[in-house]
């Protein structure tokens, strides 16, 4: 990510929300109650978290509404500067998130004027839309590829990738132990081959990184097109791949061939591969 462009932005932003925003991977096969609460708890949050930023951002510093005001948003400030400087990690921010609910309810215990209510209501909508495009910032981790042949489909929406060439497609899904043999293969529409990590021995980061051939943004101009991640080579508890997992509905699911579950080794139902496109070269 030389220079400034969109893969370091979307990296900054991430890097900034997610410690807050996102949650880490934490056992829920050992009980369905638990893996449902755990799910549910999961989807809410993020929903209570922009929701008292906006109660917070519109609270008056009038009729005793400063002090909430000042020391909320100063919170959030610090749980993004954390964020930022510490590695986008939730364990750090999830202590102080309660803290954040509390004061913006001793917002709203607040006298609030018709105005102020409509301004919260519509700074709520922002962040919201706000979060929806940078849907990332929400991923859970992880989603395992635990054994070869599995097939995880993406759909990529019409007109997502760029109108002209050169252009490159990012997938987040890494090895977290080097060498390996755990191998996959990208296909797109009708099952034509536009990646194989067996070939691109230098690509070994947490993200796969594939030049879009000019067939697939022509047909991508005209209707959504299927992405298709294929496992081959020799896998082991060692050696597989992680996925970090956009969840719904922030974006469109993918689906895996074999299991109505995105990750079953992880209790991960459903949820978006972290997939973006930008003109040019990575």
């Amino acid at each position: 990510m030389q220079g400034w462009g969109p893969d370091r932005t979307r990296l900054l932003i991430w890097r900034a929300c997610h410690g807050f925003l996102g949650t880490e991977y934490y056992d829920p096969l050992w009980s369905r109650s638990y893996a449902r609460f755990s799910n549910d708890s999961r989807w809410l949050s993020p929903i209570l978290i922009l929701l008292s930023v906006a109660i917070l951002l519109a609270l008056p510093f009038s009729d005793g509404g400063m002090a909430p005001k000042v020391i909320g948003l100063l919170l959030v400030t610090l749980l993004s500067a954390q964020s930022f400087i510490l590695g986008a990690l939730p364990r750090y921010a999830l202590p102080l998130l309660p803290a954040v609910l509390l004061f913006a309810s001793a917002g709203l215990a607040q006298p609030w004027r018709v105005g102020r209510r409509v301004a919260a209501a519509a700074v709520f909508l922002a962040l919201l839309i706000a979060t929806v495009s940078h849907g990332y910032v929400l991923d859970r981790e992880w989603g395992v590829i635990e054994r070869a042949g599995l097939r995880i489909e993406q759909t990529i929406p019409r007109g997502a990738l760029p109108d002209r060439l050169p252009a490159t497609l990012h997938v987040r899904i890494g090895r977290p132990l080097l060498p390996s043999q755990a191998e996959l293969d990208v296909f797109g529409p009708g099952g034509r081959r536009i990646y194989a990590t067996a070939e691109e021995r230098l690509d070994d980061g947490p993200l796969l990184t594939i030049p879009l051939p000019g067939w697939i943004i022509e047909e991508n101009r005209r209707s959504a097109v299927p992405i298709t991640v294929v496992s081959a080579g020799i896998y082991d508890r060692l050696h597989f791949w992680l996925f970090p997992v956009i969840p719904r509905p922030w974006a469109a699911p993918a689906r895996r061939a074999d299991s109505e579950e995105l990750s079953p080794a992880t209790g991960i139902a459903s949820g978006s591969l972290d997939w973006w496109a930008h003109e040019g070269t990575p």
